[in-house]
This record gives C-alpha cells, structure tokens and sequence, in this order.
C-alpha cells in the first residue's frame, strides 16, 4: 500500500533536516579548528580537530563528557590509527535541537581548549 515508502521518505527528510543543522553549526563554530569530512551518507560525520593529536583529542572528548556531551573518538575505527584528534559525530538519533544544543557545547568545548 505504499506505507514503507512513505516511511522512507519522511526518514529521508528527517535524517538530512538533522545532518544539515550538524554541518551547519559545525561550520559556524569552526573557525578555523575543524575538518569536516562530509560523506553524504549514513547517520554520521567524522570531524578532525585541527592541530590536535590522539592524546589531546581524549582530552576534549572528556571535557565534553563532563559537560554531557556524547562524543567517541574515531581511532577504534581504524586498523592503524592516525595520531591525531579525530570524532565520530552520530545524529541519527536526535532532534534538530537537541544538535542545535550539542553544536552549543561542543563550540564552548573548543573555545577552552585553545
């Protein structure tokens, strides 16, 4: 009757409604400080803090933490991992403002470890 595709476009528009406010607060707190790898797919983007190596990448994802923010390195990922402060950002399972909120923490996350 139709529904499964009705529920894929409605999952579809929600999912890139979500990415865009990630993409878009990312950018704007940038500054400068972060490479954004856009893979246009999937539930996830993997951003590089810029200058930082893995050690002071666990350094700010315990900040974040502290403040409530969920954040996860993304060196499990790899076989050989870089040495440098790489983030698995997830947004799949938030509201637009609930990203809106952590873009807001994660912006403050930067600013105190300049």
């Amino acid at each position: 009757d139709g529904g499964f595709e009705r529920h894929l476009r409605r999952t579809w528009k929600t999912l890139k409604e979500r990415r865009a406010a990630l993409l878009n607060g990312l950018k704007r707190c940038s500054n400068g400080r972060l490479q954004i790898n856009d893979s246009r797919a999937g539930m996830h983007l993997v951003v590089w803090l810029k200058g930082r190596n893995a050690e002071q990448g666990d350094a700010f994802i315990a900040r974040a933490r502290s403040l409530g923010l969920g954040l996860y390195p993304i060196r499990p990922y790899y076989l050989d991992p870089p040495d440098r402060a790489g983030l698995l950002l997830g947004f799949g399972a938030l509201s637009v403002a609930e990203i809106n909120e952590a873009v807001s923490l994660f912006e403050t996350c930067l600013d105190e470890s300049v």
